[in-house]
């Protein structure tokens, strides 16, 4: 009797296929979970050992070394059963495959930007990044494609991602990636420079579905919709374990602009960015129902998530009172203006003997700020005023406000506390909507027939589901 062979590896689907062909350097793989991208990057590798010896060396990346431990696993499981003569070095300094004519395979991490001095001048011809959307930003990312070269001649160049759709880096990584064009689509930027994102999905992945026919039915049974769609659907429009999750709604937390009757109360808040962008907010409250509404926006966009515009508080000032303009002419005051403390903070000059800051340059240009209130677990505190507004849907955002829907509804809790954002994310107009809401904040109680799950006021009973998706919105909350 003939046995037949066992076969290694083989692509499964139209997408496996695509991103082991695929020629562009720059390429991301996302889709739902099982779509195969660990073992696709790996065998992207794979595929060309044995051509250009030493010259190709590859290292792929994970924020943190304990994440690193299922790709390895995967890594052995993979090259085992191809039969590759490959040694695994173990040691924490080694922690790579080397292979018979030279080549290498290198896992690493790089948590922050500092991290990347130690690669310096090194040519890595192959450069991947095991689940992308776990950096908060892309400096890391940016910083290492100096590295993603080869000095001998003919070697192709790969920087190769996976991912979900979640994490802090949602934000940057769709704006890379996901808004430019659909999946597939080759996206050329000014300098002609390519990317693609390229979908891999389970359905695809018949040596999958064949060893665990259940794992679809699984992922189908999640009850938790924003995880169903990330985990079976690879869904680009919610964020799986946001710090909005289960309050946001964009059904009722985003709305049209509409004519603001001109006795209502209106002022602004600021957080301040040079390198970093700032974010400017106008507020004005609905004096009947109580309603905050945020009405127009202006941030320091510098054209990548993240990067500020480096403007002066003098052009930033202009620009204010340019917005403005029309509610000045009619008698419209803003008043009780909070802004991130920071901008108090000396610029190290004097003018007739007295400290210069940027808040001392703004107030000459026109524009007048108060600090906002700040101390010990004003974080937090201010975050869950933010969160009782939403909670209430006594707070709601125009739908005009680009920078703070792009932002703020994929915010992702600080690992290290959880009743926060986590910082290293683009939370400026966060940050600046918090100074406004504390700005306003006054004593709330709740009725007490609506008492009816959580003790009110717990972070456990603002992040409860109070509220059937059939029952019309309604303030559970009144002023005192």
């Amino acid at each position: 009797m003939t046995r037949t062979p066992e076969i290694g590896w083989i692509p499964q689907g139209r997408g496996q296929e695509m991103a082991l062909a695929c020629p562009v350097r720059e390429i991301l793989l996302d889709g739902n979970r099982g779509g195969g991208k660990s073992e696709v990057l790996l065998m992207k590798f794979l595929r060309h050992v044995g051509r250009y010896g030493m010259a190709w060396r590859g290292i792929v990346f994970r924020r943190e070394y304990k994440h690193l431990d299922d790709l390895v696993t995967k890594s052995k499981r993979l090259f085992g059963r191809l039969r590759v003569k490959a040694k695994w070095l173990n040691s924490k300094s080694d922690y790579k495959w080397v292979f018979p004519d030279g080549e290498e395979l290198l896992f690493r991490t790089m948590k922050d930007p500092e991290d990347y001095w130690a690669y310096h001048g090194h040519e890595y011809p192959f450069i991947a990044w095991d689940e992308l959307t776990s950096w908060p930003d892309d400096a890391c990312y940016e910083r290492m494609r100096s590295c993603n070269r080869c000095s001998v001649p003919g070697v192709p160049r790969f920087y190769l991602s996976t991912c979900n759709p979640f994490g802090p880096g949602h934000s940057w990584v769709r704006h890379r990636f996901v808004d430019p064009a659909p999946a597939g689509h080759i996206i050329r930027d000014r300098d002609g420079n390519e990317r693609v994102r390229i979908r891999l999905d389970l359905r695809e992945n018949r040596a999958l579905m064949e060893a665990d026919p259940e794992y679809l039915r699984t992922l189908q049974r999640i009850g938790n919709d924003a995880l169903r769609k990330a985990w079976l659907e690879g869904d680009w429009n919610i964020v799986v374990g946001g710090y909005l999750q289960g309050i946001w709604d964009e059904r009722h937390h985003v709305i049209e602009p509409f004519e603001i009757p001109d006795d209502w109360p209106r002022w602004r808040a600021m957080d301040w960015g040079f390198a970093a962008p700032y974010s400017v907010g106008w507020y004005t409250v609905d004096p009947d129902s109580g309603v905050i509404y945020r009405y127009r926006e202006l941030y320091g966009y510098g054209g990548k998530p993240n990067i500020g515009t480096r403007e002066s508080p003098e052009e930033v000032a202009r620009k204010i009172l340019q917005l403005e303009k029309r509610e000045r002419e009619a008698g419209i005051r803003f008043i009780n203006n909070p802004a991130d403390s920071a901008l108090w903070m000396a610029l190290g000059t004097k003018e007739r003997g007295k400290e210069i800051s940027p808040a001392s340059l703004f107030l000459e240009a026109g524009v007048a700020w108060t600090p906002a209130k700040k101390g010990a677990g004003s974080r937090v505190a201010g975050a869950h005023v933010v969160l009782q507004r939403l909670k209430s849907y006594t707070f709601a955002v125009f739908s005009t406000c680009e920078h703070w829907l792009r932002t703020v509804p994929v915010l992702m809790p600080d690992p290290d506390n959880w009743e926060d954002v986590d910082p290293e994310q683009e939370a400026h107009a966060w940050d600046e909507t918090r100074y406004s809401l504390v700005s306003r904040h006054r004593t709330w109680r709740v009725d007490e027939e609506k008492d009816d799950g959580p003790a009110p006021g717990t972070f456990d009973w603002l992040i409860s589901e109070a509220w059937r998706e059939d029952e019309k919105p309604r303030s559970p909350y009144r002023l005192r």
